[in-house]
C-alpha cells in the first residue's frame, strides 16, 4: 500500500469535510463532523505513523524526498 497517496486523499477528505461543515452548519453536519471526521483523522495518524515502518532501516531520513 502506497501510504503517501492514501495519507494525501484522507487529508483531501478531511479539507472537504471541515468546508462543508463551515458552509452548511446543519444538524446533519454536525452530526457527521463528531462522527466521520475522528475516524479519519485516526486513521490519518495511523497510516502516517505506520509509513515510517515501511521504510528501510537504512534510509535514515524517511520523511524527506530525494
Amino acid at each position: 500500500m502506497d501510504f503517501r497517496y492514501v495519507t494525501l486523499w484522507v487529508f483531501v477528505l478531511l479539507l472537504l469535510g471541515i468546508g462543508l461543515i463551515a458552509l452548511y452548519p446543519s444538524p446533519g453536519m454536525l452530526a457527521f463532523g463528531t462522527i466521520v471526521l475522528p475516524f479519519l483523522l485516526v486513521f490519518q495518524v495511523w497510516a502516517i505513523l505506520r509509513s515510517r515502518d515501511k521504510v528501510g532501516e537504512g534510509e535514515g531520513q524517511w520523511y524527506e524526498h530525494s
